[in-house]
């Protein structure tokens, strides 16, 4: 089937068409790119390393400035947090030594540390609430509940935290109803199961 004069000309101007959107695509492309490479990085509060020796030594806050030395943050308190694990420890987990639960997962850094990492070899990050990607966080995984997810994050409910999906302050592996923000009386006494 031969192709007429009309419909030559139409695939040309398409061809053209699309080879004039293709040289604008790419400039817009590269000054996104740009953007993205020239943009301020967030910053966050962290370990770094100030005498260059490849360890990290120091406590920085980015958005005070404010530097604080492992022997700076012992005479403040030895657990300034008061979360069971040491300034040392922190350093060494690269968890925050002024957070009770750097990664906000339910459990505080000094379990996490102690009972999870040391207690029971599982490996969980204290700046991740989900160390494994699989959508349970790492203080459900610790007390074997694995009935909630968070594919979204956190849920809409008013109190909801990575270790109570419903925000009723039963966590979710002692909640019958984790998922329920309304249900909180397992036992039908009718009384509230944080008030028992």
């Amino acid at each position: 089937m031969t192709s007429t004069p009309v419909a030559q000309l139409n695939a040309h101007s398409s061809l053209n068409g699309f080879r004039k959107f293709s040289r604008h695509a790419w400039w817009l492309h590269s000054l996104l790119i740009a953007q993205l490479a020239l943009s301020p990085m967030p910053s966050y509060p962290q370990w770094a390393d100030s005498d260059s020796d490849g360890n990290s030594d120091t406590w920085t806050d980015l958005s005070s400035g404010t530097t604080y030395s492992l022997t700076d943050l012992d005479a403040i308190n030895a657990d300034i947090d008061g979360d069971g694990a040491t300034n040392e420890e922190e350093l060494t987990w690269s968890s925050n030594p002024f957070v009770y639960d750097t990664d906000g997962d339910g459990l505080k850094d000094g379990d996490e540390i102690h009972l999870a990492n040391i207690g029971q070899s599982r490996g969980f990050s204290l700046v991740q609430w989900d160390t494994d990607g699989n959508f349970v966080s790492d203080h459900d995984e610790f007390y074997g509940s694995y009935q909630v997810t968070y594919p979204d994050g956190l849920p809409a409910f008013s109190g909801a935290t990575y270790s109570d999906y419903d925000g009723d302050e039963l966590k979710n592996h002692v909640d019958i109803y984790p998922e329920d923000p309304l249900n909180n009386d397992a036992d039908l006494d009718g009384i509230n199961d944080t008030e028992e």
